[in-house]
């Protein structure tokens, strides 16, 4: 009888241990799907059939169908969805004419959109209801929110209804300060924007693509687990609080320079745009998790550096520093209601305080001025606490870093 050599029985034991532990996997896949199924967040129509909602655009890479009727469904909420003949997530059609009313721009992400949460549940439906309850002011808000979209394609919605005369843009900014193939981070969506949108032509590329294929491939191998492990889906839903605190990437530094100077073109233009129209804006820049566990301003900071005139620049960050997961949903880094509620507060503090729109219409209650809106004890006080402190980016020296 032959005598296998060391290596061979090294091999067999490698072989045997990698069997099990697939055989292993495999059974705890079945078990998991059997009794403790975790579903990715996706769309069904009225009929409950999966569908997408987004079609291809040449100029905004893709927009949302328009008139559709639908859910968002996934393991930590089931949400209607609804979008108008302009494709916007908004019960209402989008009209012209608006008489005395304050209309409010919405421009924004999926944050915007409202993933996860009903219309009504969105900061915009709830600011709306805000000032109307603390104005005298008819406030009309159109939710401009697309899920997936960057800064370059909002401003681009924003030119698109600009005949609609808003007196006053919500613009939302959901970004990390690193670059890293994934979506949502508007700093990688504005470099794969304008990388697909000035080369669509040529390339005939219908979406923007990934563009570091270190990353570019990590976030494929994310997607492909997110979409097919639910024992994947399973560990995050239970260990993401962990994991979100452990999470500092550092990403790809020459692009992230690239990308910052794109979004900061971006916005300094638009900033002068507004300003020539005498409409003011609100920035809420809204952090991921990890920073807000790490108390990372460095986002918020470079925001501020840009020196805007007509860009008032706000972030949520203090005021949802307590518990993450009162505030975010565990499969994604989305806001639950909650984090709308507190978004949608410090938004009408400071609209009110730095009366942006002021107008003919006064408030109800008080006159609000940033010092009295600070000593208001009706609001929470992590939300108020953040008005002296709001800085605009007046002055500062404007920095790419």
């Amino acid at each position: 009888m032959a005598v296998l050599s060391r290596g061979a029985r090294l091999g067999i034991k490698v072989f045997v241990a990698l069997v099990s532990t697939l055989a292993s996997l495999t059974l705890a896949e079945i078990a998991s799907r059997r009794f403790y199924p975790v579903q990715r967040a996706h769309f069904v129509d009225c009929q409950g059939r999966n569908t997408r909602i987004w079609q291809d655009d040449y100029e905004l890479g893709f927009t949302m169908k328009p008139n559709f009727c639908g859910k968002l469904e996934g393991s930590e909420f089931q949400n209607s969805v609804n979008t108008n003949s302009a494709g916007f997530r908004d019960s209402r059609e989008f009209t012209r004419e608006k008489s005395d009313s304050v209309r409010i721009f919405g421009l924004g992400d999926s944050f915007a959109f409202g993933w996860g949460v009903e219309q009504q549940q969105t900061y915009l439906s709830l600011l709306q209801q805000e000032l109307k309850d603390r104005t005298d002011a008819t406030v009309d808000a159109f939710n401009l929110g697309v899920w997936g979209y960057g800064t370059l394609q909002e401003i681009k919605v924003f030119n698109l209804f600009r005949d609609y005369k808003p007196d006053l843009v919500i613009l939302e900014f959901y970004a990390r300060n690193a670059y890293i193939e994934e979506w949502g981070n508007d700093l990688v969506d504005n470099y794969r924007f304008q990388q697909w949108y000035n080369s669509r032509a040529a390339h005939k590329e219908r979406r923007p693509k990934k563009t570091d294929r270190y990353w570019a491939y990590i976030a494929d191998a994310k997607e492909f687990l997110a979409d097919h492990c639910n024992l994947c889906r399973l560990a995050v839903l239970e260990f993401s609080p962990y994991l979100r605190r452990n999470f500092h990437p550092s990403g790809n530094e020459s692009l992230r320079k690239v990308a910052w100077q794109i979004t900061g073109d971006a916005l300094t233009d638009f900033d002068r745009e507004l300003q020539s129209m005498n409409i003011k804006c609100v920035l809420l820049w809204v952090p991921t998790p990890d920073a807000i566990a790490r108390r990372d301003y460095s986002v918020l900071n470079t925001l501020n550096s840009f020196g805007f005139r007509n860009i008032v620049v706000v972030s949520v960050l203090d005021a949802l520093a307590g518990d993450s997961q009162k505030y975010y949903y565990s499969l994604d880094n989305h806001w639950r209601p909650a984090g709308h509620q507190v978004a949608a507060q410090l938004l009408s503090q400071t609209i009110l305080a730095r009366h942006l729109i002021v107008k003919d219409h006064i408030v109800k209650d008080h006159k609000v001025s940033p010092n009295s809106a600070a000593k208001d004890s009706s609001r929470p006080k992590s939300v108020v606490s953040l008005l002296p402190t709001m800085a605009t980016g007046r002055g500062s020296e404007r920095l790419r870093q």
